[in-house]
C-alpha cells in the first residue's frame, strides 16, 4: 500500500509535539529527522540519543508504519494534529502544514522495548552524566511538567516519565543516552552484589 493511500490520522499535538522534539535535525540517517507512528499504536521520535515514546488512541493509529518529517511547527494552542496522507498536508490549529513520508525503515519496536529501561534496577551509581542540552529538550516535550527520572550505572541509559495532569502524554516515557564525564561515582545496591551476581550468573544459564 502506497502511504498515498492511507486513512488520515487524527493525532493529540501534544504527542506530536514531543516527539518532533526528540528527532534529529541534520542527520544522514535521514530517517531519525521524523518521528514515526506505528500500525501497533505508538509514536516514537528519537535522535539516537534521546527518544520519546507514547501509546495512540485508535483514531491516531494508521494502517502501516509510516515515518513523518513536517516542514513547520504546529502551533501552541493546536489541539490536534489532522495528518491527511494522500494530499501530504497536516491540519493543526486552522494552520496547514505540509509533510513528507519517509519511505526508509525506521527502529523496530522489539529495539524500542529493548532501549527503554526498566524504572526500578538491581544497582545504580550515585550520580550520573548526561547533556544538558536534553535536560531543555525534556522541559519542551512535557511543556514544563513536573517529571520522574530513574536510572542505573553511570553507563546505563536514563529514563523520564511524565507526572503532569496532560492525559495523552500520562503513558509516555523519554530515555536518555548518558554522557562520560571525568567524575568518579560510586555503584550502589538494591541488592548485595553477591545476590546480583548470582541473578546474572542465572540468567546467563538460561
Amino acid at each position: 500500500m502506497s502511504h498515498t493511500e492511507l486513512k488520515p490520522v487524527t493525532v493529540p499535538a501534544s504527542l506530536v509535539r514531543a516527539a518532533h522534539t526528540c528527532i534529529a535535525k541534520k542527520d544522514v540517517r535521514y530517517y531519525l529527522t521524523g518521528f514515526c507512528l506505528f500500525s501497533s499504536g505508538r509514536i516514537v521520535g528519537t535522535n539516537g540519543h534521546i527518544m520519546f515514546s507514547a501509546k495512540l488512541d485508535d483514531a491516531a493509529i494508521p494502517d502501516k508504519d509510516v515515518v513523518i518529517r513536517l516542514s513547520g511547527k504546529i502551533p501552541p494552542k493546536a489541539e490536534y494534529v489532522r495528518f491527511d496522507f494522500s494530499q501530504g498536508i497536516a491540519l493543526a490549529g486552522g494552520k496547514a502544514i505540509t509533510f513528507d513520508v519517509i519511505d526508509e525503515s525506521f527502529i523496530t519496536e522489539a529495539a524500542i522495548d529493548r532501549v527503554i529501561p526498566p524504572r526500578e534496577r538491581t544497582a545504580h551509581t550515585d550520580g550520573f552524566g548526561i547533556s544538558s542540552v536534553y535536560l531543555a529538550t525534556i522541559a519542551d516535550a512535557f511543556n514544563g511538567a513536573p517529571v520522574s527520572i530513574s536510572h542505573g550505572t553511570e553507563m546505563e541509559s536514563v529514563r523520564v516519565e511524565y507526572r503532569g495532569f496532560h492525559p495523552e502524554l500520562m503513558q509516555s516515557v523519554m530515555v536518555i543516552m548518558p554522557l562520560r564525564t571525568p567524575d568518579k561515582f560510586r555503584t550502589l545496591y538494591t541488592e548485595s552484589p553477591e545476590e546480583v551476581i548470582a541473578d546474572y550468573k542465572k540468567a546467563q544459564a538460561a
